[in-house]
């Protein structure tokens, strides 16, 4: 049955939290890492409703705030008529933005729109100039691409010949076997008029959802001095309880490295997690990375299966999805 991530444990929520409203107001305070997690929350539907258009004004913040990330998201929504109409003329600025910031999958969207010809002039030239700067860090799908179509390895571009693996990317964080949350907060100067008493105190009781709130207060600075670190250890313990929104968490912490060292290998493992506790929203994020082939190698059938998940469990998106990705015959 599909997972309600709000409610998954049973566990009742702290009205005087709100984690939403926390990375909200670190985002417009101008906290890059908030505004793209609450964009990626928005387009997930992770632990709010489902908003695409939040997800990609949230996006667009990053953007404006000089992350590559971010203006790569709003090209990739742009481009495909995500929480705004399809713009691919825009979509273009959006993607040469995050380009230009060093984002690979920025690169290699470009370089796509640039090689098929859909909604902007069509360019060989152009398309081998992005595909090129995209293998030159390291993308999996640029430098696949790059050699199918115009017979350019890597070798070529006078690149390392190593795996294309990020340093640490196979190394997960040691962590403490148990972890209490008590202990955590005590270090962070917690007193008994602190709003997030009660999820200390359930989060040593074994509930995942109060553990993973933890884990935003403490990402967001609600309560407590910020800490990434602390941050993830509450992920970790929310998806050590099969909270699969903790899991959630704890990948995307992988993915970027809030915590702890960048590893897309474990990303994909606790993305998986979350994927076959029900969640769709899960699955449906890691059918998008194989699909973007940006954090681990791109699969178009990986992308197929999770998307495919997804959709099994009535999400109109990922059935959306999976039906493009067979229309272009991938």
């Amino acid at each position: 049955d599909q997972v309600d991530l709000k409610q998954q444990d049973g566990a009742v929520p702290n009205a005087d939290f709100d984690p939403t409203n926390g990375l909200a107001s670190q985002c417009d305070k101008g906290e890059v890492q908030s505004c793209l997690l609450l964009s990626n929350n928005y387009f997930y539907g992770m632990d709010i409703g489902q908003d695409l258009e939040k997800a990609r004004e949230y996006a667009d913040k990053a953007c404006q705030l000089g992350n590559g990330a971010g203006c790569a998201k709003v090209g990739f929504y742009l481009r495909r008529g995500l929480g705004a109409p399809m713009n691919p003329e825009e979509a273009k600025n959006y993607l040469i933005k995050a380009c230009e910031l060093g984002n690979s999958a920025g690169c290699n969207d470009l370089a796509e729109m640039y090689m098929s010809g859909l909604g902007i002039a069509q360019s060989k030239e152009e398309a081998q100039k992005y595909y090129e700067m995209a293998c030159r860090q390291k993308n999996v799908a640029a430098c696949r691409s790059l050699e199918s179509k115009f017979g350019v390895t890597e070798k070529d571009l006078e690149t390392a010949s190593t795996p294309v693996q990020q340093a640490g990317q196979n190394v997960e964080a040691v962590v403490p076997a148990t972890i209490s949350a008590s202990e955590l907060a005590a270090q962070s100067g917690e007193t008994a008029g602190n709003a997030n008493l009660s999820l200390v105190q359930a989060c040593d009781m074994d509930s995942g959802s109060a553990c993973s709130q933890l884990a935003n207060a403490f990402l967001t600075g609600t309560g407590y001095p910020q800490s990434d670190e602390k941050a993830f250890l509450m992920a970790k313990k929310a998806c050590d309880l099969n909270f699969a929104f903790g899991c959630y968490q704890l990948g995307h912490m992988y993915r970027e490295g809030i915590g702890t060292t960048k590893s897309g290998s474990s990303m994909k493992k606790f993305y998986e997690k979350g994927c076959r506790l029900g969640a769709y929203q899960i699955c449906a994020a890691l059918g998008h990375e194989y699909y973007i082939g940006e954090k681990i190698r791109m699969s178009y059938d990986e992308a197929k299966k999770y998307f495919g998940e997804a959709c099994d469990m009535d999400d109109e998106d990922s059935c959306k999805a999976y039906a493009d990705i067979v229309r272009q015959g991938k």
